[in-house]
């Protein structure tokens, strides 16, 4: 009897020491909602969304915007919290914080694979209206500011890739002139046109080589027409200034002295000065030049011996004679020309073989800047289109909610 005495007697205690507490104290109340995290609707095969952040640090920011002086503020002005007169004497700053106190915000796990799928607001209150409208607020808040963070998030990355799309397209505009520039500037001496260029110098060498060989041939034709003239003067200063012996002048031509040589010896013995004579002056002019015409012969034995001049058949011989050398002094000259050309051209095809090595590796350094930067301009273009159709499934709210 005692022991149930024991165990009565605090009973009834408690019991109505509660009852006087739920009655003296000011009534609670509580309300909370609870925000489903649902994945995003388009599978990412087909669009990747751009808002990577995990969700616990999402949740943590949404915390901090919930918790936030601004949005607090918002909410004890919109619902008239802590208005009452036992609350004139209370700092806004207080209201804040108690505001802080009353309001929690947890993250809901999975229990299978224990991720975060979920988050709980929780407003505790005296009033149970106040509370009620308070945690609706709450979260058509966060669904608010998630929306517009996730689109925000988005858009901002399509516009920063699309000024960086801005600056690489300049900056391949920029090589690309730079290319078009090296190859204008180098033109007939890029590197892929070395074959050719050895090719035409080579043509050149032979070409040079040939007109060569023909100047040394033209110097030695005019150095023969000058003997030739100077043979011809010669002989024809003979014939002015020789006195008449006889009746009959020499001929002046080969077969005239033959004719000549053969009445002497009819006439006279093999060891006649004028036999001897005549042979020795056949043998002169078969040695030194060709023998005039037979016509010359005639004309000059048929001229008095006292007439003065050259023969008109010496004339035009020497004539002809100047005649030609004038014309192998033009073609040297021609020749010379032409040689200065061809060395002038051999001179440009051999600097642009020798420059072929520098200026290739100056243009694989252009090409390899050009490819990549056009490389990154595509990466980057691909990169905006992806970011655009992701902004818009954000718009049409298809990506996470």
């Amino acid at each position: 009897m005692d022991l149930l005495n024991y165990l009565i007697i605090p009973f009834f205690l408690a019991l109505i020491a509660g009852i006087i507490l739920a009655v003296a104290l000011p009534k609670k109340f509580q309300a909370e909602t609870l925000i489903l995290i649902e994945p995003q609707r388009v599978p990412d095969n087909y669009v990747q969304a751009i808002v990577s952040s995990d969700l616990e640090s999402r949740i943590a920011t949404i915390k901090e915007m919930i918790l936030s002086r601004t949005n607090l503020l918002k909410i004890i002005d919109n619902f008239n919290i802590f208005t009452g007169p036992e609350y004139a004497d209370m700092f806004l700053d207080d209201k804040i914080e108690a505001m802080r106190k009353y309001t929690t915000v947890d993250i809901v796990s999975d229990r299978r694979n224990r991720t975060a799928n979920a988050f709980k607001i929780t407003f505790e209150a005296e009033e149970p209206r106040k509370v009620m409208q308070v945690v609706n607020a709450m979260a058509t808040l966060v669904i608010d500011q998630n929306l517009k963070v996730r689109e925000s998030q988005a858009v901002g990355t399509v516009e920063f890739l699309e000024n960086e799309l801005l600056k690489m397209r300049g900056r391949l505009e920029e090589v690309e002139a730079a290319l078009k520039d090296f190859r204008e500037t180098h033109m007939g001496e890029l590197p892929d046109q070395l074959a050719s260029n050895l090719m035409v110098l080579e043509r050149l060498q032979q070409q040079l080589s040939d007109r060569q060989k023909g100047l040394r041939d033209e110097k030695n034709r005019l150095s023969s027409l000058e003997n030739q003239i100077q043979f011809a003067r010669e002989q024809a200063a003979m014939v002015v200034t020789a006195p008449a012996a006889t009746e009959n002048r020499e001929p002046t031509t080969i077969e005239g002295l033959k004719q000549q040589l053969t009445d002497y010896k009819i006439r006279y013995t093999p060891q006649h000065p004028d036999v001897i004579r005549l042979q020795r002056r056949i043998e002169e002019q078969e040695k030194q030049s060709p023998p005039l015409s037979t016509d010359s012969a005639a004309e000059g034995s048929s001229r008095p011996s006292g007439g003065a001049g050259l023969p008109m058949t010496g004339r035009g011989v020497e004539a002809g004679l100047i005649a030609q050398r004038n014309s192998a002094a033009r073609e040297i000259v021609a020749i010379r020309q032409e040689l200065s050309s061809l060395q002038e051209q051999i001179a440009v095809y051999q600097r642009r073989v020798e420059d072929s090595p520098k200026l290739e590796q100056e243009l694989l350094s252009l090409n390899r800047d050009y490819d990549n930067t056009q490389k990154t301009y595509e990466s980057l273009l691909t990169r905006k289109q992806e970011a655009e159709v992701a902004a818009n499934m954000e718009r049409q709210q298809k990506g996470e909610q």
